[in-house]
């Protein structure tokens, strides 16, 4: 090696011995960072004093260190007003149908007229009629109205006028003890929306009261009147009244409607003096030729 060379070699490494011992770290190079770690430890003699205060090695490393400088807090967020209220949306929905209204209680053979409202009809155990019964010196009457509906034609509910010395055992026709009934061509009792029970009467079926009058010797003149409707709900119905007993009767004809009330109707008839086998004949003979008979009543004037 040259000598030059060598001098300005052991001149160099003498200046940064010097520099060490004059208080710059050694373990730094000139340009400010740390040289890498040898693996040498720095003996205990030679740590810093720290003077109690605690070194990064003895930091919890999950936790962030005491003297962090503290971060300001960042702008604050203004408050989002509430979404207002959204009205629900219209219901477009059918709206439910009216309950049905609540029948009322009849039973019928036929249904209502058409456009008829059932609140109208009458409640079965309804008592109707707007016209009184005529009452003469005598009479009898028959009626079907609480009778069971279950039961013969020939049964009904008698009663008599309170005339002294005429019983029913005076309106018994010829061979029996009291009036009877006979309806010889199969009408039969139903309930019927005028209120209990009728006899039920088909086009030219007949219904036949009998009785005598036997013990009489003089007649003015007889009615007889009826009380029922026309069975079917299409029309009306026309009546005929005559007494096939007689030597001569009238014969007399009646209307009743189809509505859902009684009619009561009263027409002339013929009752013989000293006869004592008679007959009031009912029967329904024109327009709908069907009938409701609820009651027969027949009455006798200026009678000895």
């Amino acid at each position: 090696m040259p000598a030059a060379v060598l001098i300005a070699a052991v001149l160099s490494a003498g200046c940064a011995r010097g520099e060490g011992e004059g208080g710059h770290d050694a373990s730094e190079a000139a340009d400010g960072f740390p040289e890498p770690e040898t693996g040498n430890e720095t003996p205990a003699d030679a740590a810093p004093d720290t003077d109690g205060e605690t070194t990064r090695e003895d930091e919890d490393p999950w936790e962030p260190p005491q003297d962090a400088v503290d971060v300001p807090d960042g702008p604050d967020t203004p408050e989002v007003p509430d979404a207002p209220d959204v009205p629900d949306a219209p219901d477009t929905s059918d709206p439910p149908a009216d309950p049905p209204a609540e029948e009322e209680a009849w039973d019928a053979w036929d249904p209502p007229v058409d456009g008829a409202d059932v609140a109208d009809i009458p409640d079965a155990d309804g008592v109707d009629g707007t016209e009184e019964i005529p009452s003469g010196e005598v009479w009898m009457e028959i009626s079907y109205q609480v009778r069971s509906p279950y039961e013969s034609p020939a049964t009904a509910d008698w009663s008599y006028s309170s005339t002294p010395s005429w019983t029913e055992a005076q309106w018994a026709p010829e061979g029996s003890s009291w009036p009877y009934i006979h309806v010889p061509d199969g009408g039969s009792l139903t309930s019927d929306p005028i209120g209990g029970t009728v006899l039920g009467l088909g086009c030219y079926d007949r219904f036949r009261l009998f009785f005598g009058l036997e013990e009489l010797s003089h007649v003015d003149h007889a009615t007889v009147t009826l009380e029922g409707r026309s069975l079917a709900t299409s029309a009306g119905v026309d009546i005929e009244v005559w007494n096939p007993g007689a030597v001569s009767s009238i014969v007399s004809y009646a209307s009743m409607s189809q509505d859902w009330t009684a009619d009561i109707v009263t027409v002339d008839f013929t009752a013989e003096a000293g006869n004592g086998f008679q007959a009031v004949e009912v029967a329904p003979v024109a327009r709908s030729c069907s009938l409701a008979l609820r009651r027969v009543r027949l009455t006798l004037y200026g009678i000895y």
